[in-house]
């Protein structure tokens, strides 16, 4: 891994947390989706690296990992970091390209915030 490997992992992240965040019903709090459909979208050159940048993710909350009963894990956003989420530059910045996105996250992601 080079110099640039961190900013590397860091956009990974954020391309993670942003397809999620693009889904029609995004998998926040009590709805949860195979952690393996998080990094469905990113290039497989990649996939190594944004498994490490899942790993990052669980382990600073951001994502919270639940056990099923068939023995893989499931995932979901933890509300409660998802300002957090929204103030990562990369995703403010492509949600200000596209206001119906902006609006519907701040429709469905901040009635989270407030509880």
């Amino acid at each position: 891994m080079g110099p640039n490997s961190d900013t590397n992992i860091d956009d990974i992240k954020a391309d993670i947390l942003l397809n999620i965040i693009k889904r029609a019903r995004p998998p926040i709090h009590d709805r949860h989706i195979s952690c393996d459909e998080f990094i469905n979208n990113i290039p497989r050159r990649l996939q190594g690296d944004a498994k490490k940048a899942l790993k990052e993710l669980i382990r600073g909350y951001v994502i919270r990992r639940k056990s099923s009963k068939k023995g893989y894990g499931k995932c979901s956003i933890n509300h409660k970091k998802i300002g957090e989420i929204l103030k990562i530059p990369q995703i403010r910045e492509y949600t200000k390209k596209d206001p119906f996105l902006e609006k519907r996250i701040e429709d469905k992601f901040f009635k989270h915030v407030k509880e």
